[in-house]
């Protein structure tokens, strides 16, 4: 189409009597199907026409309209999602974004990009696809930059700047990470004074939340216990939902079921469900939610739609078998969903279909993205070979104040120091986690390497680092994480057991483990394979009722003024981590020496004769 321009001499109507249309082009024509939206439905294009579109909008994308530009990115996103086109065709028509200003295509765009990101919770691939995105976004970013626009007289770049400036700080670009905390300073140094922008708020507040820890935390969370304005308690309750720190990310959740809540009761299913539509507010969430079910159905489950928003929202990222089988095993066990029944099904029916999706299309994302060929294997349960581990220092505290509340699962706190040698030019680790919480940042031994990303693949367990520098190969340093897990019943890695004392008849609860064949991923971030064999150094803290037992001997113990107790064993052979043990009980240990070797047998104290 040379001159496109929608006038009754460039538009061609389909009658309501007629279903096919005859129209005669040359081979370098292309032709808009719904021009400017006029009806309210999807177009497909077959091959030829889609590429001279494409074509077009990437060699001058102004001579195809604004909100047609929109409508085509709405489309080919959407038809994608039902498999009735690849999502690299979708990928290929938004190149031209990097040449985009308007507000209609950018809009389709964002929200075409965050669902995206929820079909690939997980993925590997899915750090290169935000970088993809992120590029297309920059062009723009820096046109429209931080300063304030005046809506009077540019209202549409107005209303895009926050979607802008939000999409940059979420892919981590540093400037747009660096201006956010620069306006969250100068807000902090004078807090009855705030010039951070109306519009620019939620997108700052989230921004210092995600990349900052408890003190930017609690400085909003005291501004929260202040504020009367209605818009204002929304971007802070935003912002809030950003934290990347599972212990906050809980206690968070637990303010909303509070008798008096600090959060307005109007507010409350929304901001639980910005919490669990988080990318890692998500697993922490949907734990919460199990626990807690009872709770929020006398609060919502008789009316109204916001049970059925949370459900939605906490299942919004599960992509897979396993967390499709943990959603139907939830739903099955409860007999009266109340309001959520409908959702509960449709739930159900995107988990499927997301499942089906990254089936059918990441392959072909990956080839996309990565034409040569150097794209991550999005299907081997292997570790890439990029790094071996040499050493661990593990720190482990557990909990063990059970109760009937708090049953299905205690938790235990760790921290692992892995010593680590590159064997491959690589700008990432892989490790092995499930069940984990790890608590940012993650600290590097090497002055000038950082982590800038991270990911978690929930299928194969995959817990990808990204640096922001390439290593070479024999590069050695050490890696520090701080993280929450979790002490289930079922009897994988760290795990909580319990026996009937007979004295008084009282349960006692104990921490046991049990690593093979691959539970240790379950008790630390590690290189979780057999062949891939280090040193352990492990310091226990537990409460002085309890004694702690590795596979090493002990070297010390130091009591705390707390009434706990440190346990420091000696340093192991090379071992594999399924070799891994750990007892934290009252129990007594018996150690015999009869052959030349030792053998160590822990019992609690009624079985010692």
């Amino acid at each position: 189409m040379e001159n496109y321009n929608l006038n009754a001499s460039s538009v061609i109507w389909l009658n309501d009597t007629s279903i096919r249309l005859s129209i005669s082009t040359s081979d370098s024509d292309w032709i808009l199907a719904n021009p400017d939206y006029l009806g309210i439905y999807r177009t497909k294009y077959d091959s030829r026409n889609f590429r001279l579109i494409i074509n077009q909008l990437l060699s001058d994308h102004t001579r195809i309209p604004t909100i047609t530009r929109g409508a085509l990115i709405d489309d080919i996103f959407a038809l994608s999602r039902t498999s009735l086109v690849n999502t690299s065709d979708a990928y290929e028509l938004i190149r031209y974004l990097k040449d985009e200003i308007e507000f209609v295509p950018w809009t389709a765009a964002f929200s075409a990009m965050r669902l995206q990101e929820d079909l690939l919770t997980g993925q590997e691939i899915l750090l290169d696809v935000q970088q993809y995105f992120l590029e297309l976004v920059l062009p723009l970013y820096h046109k429209i930059g931080w300063e304030p626009i005046d809506q009077s007289k540019e209202w549409l770049r107005a209303l895009l700047q926050p979607s802008v400036l939000s999409a940059a700080c979420r892919y981590g670009h540093r400037e747009c990470v660096e201006e956010a905390r620069k306006a969250y300073r100068r807000w902090l140094s004078n807090p009855a004074l705030n010039q951070i922008p109306a519009t620019l708020r939620s997108t700052v507040y989230c921004t210092i939340i995600r990349e900052g820890s408890q003190p930017e935390f609690n400085f909003l969370w005291d501004r929260l216990k202040q504020e009367n304005v209605a818009s204002e308690t929304l971007n802070l309750l935003n912002g809030l939902a950003c934290t990347q720190d599972p212990s906050l990310i809980l206690w968070f959740l637990n303010q909303h079921l509070k008798i008096n809540p600090i959060i307005r009761d109007q507010d409350l299913a929304a901001s639980i469900q910005r919490i669990a539509r988080s990318s890692h507010g998500n697993q922490i969430a949907w734990n919460w939610i199990r626990d807690n079910w009872e709770q929020l159905f006398i609060k919502w489950g008789k009316s109204g739609s916001s049970l059925s928003g949370i459900i939605e929202a906490v299942s919004s990222r599960f992509i897979n078998s396993r967390q499709r089988d943990e959603f139907i095993t939830f739903a099955n066990s409860i007999t009266n969903k109340g309001t959520a029944y409908r959702q509960f099904q449709l739930s159900l029916d995107k988990i499927y279909a997301a499942i089906e999706w990254n089936r059918v299309n990441l392959n072909g994302i990956t080839a996309f993205l990565h034409p040569d060929n150097t794209g991550p294997d999005t299907t081997s349960h292997r570790l890439p070979s990029l790094a071996i581990p040499i050493h661990y220092n593990l720190y482990i505290k557990p909990y063990l104040n059970i109760s009937d509340n708090n049953l299905r699962y205690s938790i235990f706190e760790g921290e692992v120091n892995i010593t680590i040698k590159i064997i491959q030019t690589t700008d990432r680790i892989v490790l092995h986690k499930r069940f984990i919480f790890v608590r940012y940042p993650i600290t590097l031994s090497m002055p000038g390497i950082s982590v800038i990303r991270t990911i978690f693949d929930d299928e194969r367990d995959f817990f990808t680092i990204i640096f922001n520098q390439t290593l070479s190969i024999n590069t050695e340093f050490t890696i520090n994480i701080l993280y929450i897990g979790e002490l289930r019943n079922d009897t994988y890695g760290f795990y909580l057991s319990s026996y009937v004392r007979s004295t008084d008849k009282v349960r006692r609860y104990l921490v046991a483990s049990q690593m093979e064949p691959i539970s240790a991923r379950r008790a630390l971030p590690c290189f979780d394979e057999p062949a891939l064999k280090a040193t352990y150094k492990i310091i226990v803290e537990h409460e002085q009722q309890y004694r702690a037992w590795t596979n090493m001997p002990i070297e010390s113990t130091q009591n705390q003024s707390n009434g706990w107790t440190k346990t420091q064993f000696e340093k192991s052979v090379p071992m594999s981590s399924y070799l891994l043990a750990l007892v934290v009980a009252d129990f007594e240990c018996l150690t015999q020496n009869n052959t030349g070797r030792y053998k160590n047998i822990t019992t609690n104290y009624d079985q010692i004769a």
